[in-house]
């Protein structure tokens, strides 16, 4: 949260990016780990944050989210 909005921008999209990349990746679509949930909730989270932020407004919830489920995928790749 300490990121200026240019850089938590960039961070926010990069993260949706990568979980969406995740969600269709096959290890982890087959993988008995819950990557694909994480994936999947990385994607809702970072997509709230990044709309709030078009709407001009930081949330913190969301941003923070997207960034714990983004962690969670990306500890087992």
């Amino acid at each position: 949260m300490e990121l200026k909005r240019p850089e938590l921008t960039s961070t926010l999209q990069r993260y949706r990016d990568e979980a969406a990349a995740a969600a269709v990746n096959l290890k982890v679509v087959g993988s008995k780990a819950p990557a694909f949930d994480w994936a999947v909730a990385a994607i809702v989270q970072c997509n709230a944050a990044l709309g709030y932020l078009v709407g001009g407004h930081v949330d913190k919830t969301s941003s923070q989210k997207c960034d714990c489920f983004h962690d969670h995928i990306m500890s087992p790749l």
